[in-house]
């Protein structure tokens, strides 16, 4: 992570963008120049609660946001062998906030490829107080079990997957951490809430198992991670946690075959 600071940056592309007016007083083209627009965000400042407020509108919006806000991945065990996980707020939640936020540049790119490698840059800008984070994600586009490069369909994946990375921890780098806390937890209280109801909870338990079979995971699997026997044994906070990590899936921190066992491997350790 890096603190970068734009004020000379942020003069010297203004250089082609001044004009003065009939007053022969000093203008700025509207082009977006980057010292314009810390002029207009200290003009605006936001209001942090106002924002927070209209965030959390998503949720009456559209309650499935929920389901995309954070993820979550297995890391190791601890010492009594109990699953350790790693959790998050998810890029789409970092998208969300990030718009909701105000006076925040935000931006996302590839700055060099390699034969085994894609590395992606992401910088997070609030202009009210002149301080950017800047976050990089390195990516394997690489099969060393196989010795092969991915093909150009699944580096520009790869990329995209990157990006989103980066992006994510760059704006979550900037925005304050009450403000994400009060989202992510506004979130499982939706999720815990729809869930309370039968209909939805089937919907929602065949959905994670179509999810993922897709990703060739079979039930049998599902149940000994989480371990419970079959699928009259799923709770909500079961479901919540396969909807977490299938999330973390589909954004790329994780892939489905790391996650879970084999059922030979199962049995094997058994």
């Amino acid at each position: 992570m890096e603190k970068i600071n734009f004020t000379e940056e942020a003069k010297n592309s203004l250089d082609k963008s001044i004009v003065k007016n009939s007053q022969n007083e000093v203008e700025y083209l509207p082009d977006g120049t980057l010292l314009s627009q810390v002029d207009i965000a200290k003009k605006y400042p936001r209001n942090l609660m106002k924002c927070l407020s209209n965030a959390m509108l998503i949720f009456e919006v559209d309650p499935s946001f929920a389901e995309i806000c954070k993820y979550k991945k297995p890391q190791g065990k601890d010492k009594s062998g109990n699953q350790l996980y790693v959790e998050g707020a998810s890029v789409h939640l970092a998208r969300l906030i990030a718009q909701i936020y105000g006076n925040l540049r935000v931006d996302a790119r590839i700055v060099y490829e390699t034969e085994k490698k894609v590395v992606s840059e992401a910088i997070a800008w609030d202009l009210e107080t002149n301080t950017a984070i800047r976050q990089e994600m390195h990516r394997s586009v690489f099969s060393v079990k196989n010795n092969y490069r991915f093909s150009d369909d699944m580096v520009i994946t790869t990329s995209l997957a990157a990006n989103a990375i980066a992006l994510r921890n760059a704006v979550f780098s900037i925005i304050p951490r009450f403000f994400v806390d009060r989202m992510l937890q506004k979130a499982e209280e939706v999720l815990k809430s729809d869930l309370q109801d039968a209909k939805k909870f089937a919907s929602r338990k065949l959905e994670m198992f179509n999810f993922f079979n897709k990703q060739g995971i079979e039930p049998q699997q599902i149940f000994a991670h989480i371990g419970v026997a079959n699928e009259n044994q799923l709770t909500s906070d079961n479901l919540i946690l396969l909807v977490q990590i299938a999330q973390s899936i589909k954004d790329g921190d994780a892939k489905a075959k790391d996650i879970f066992k084999p059922i030979t491997d199962q049995k094997t350790n058994d």
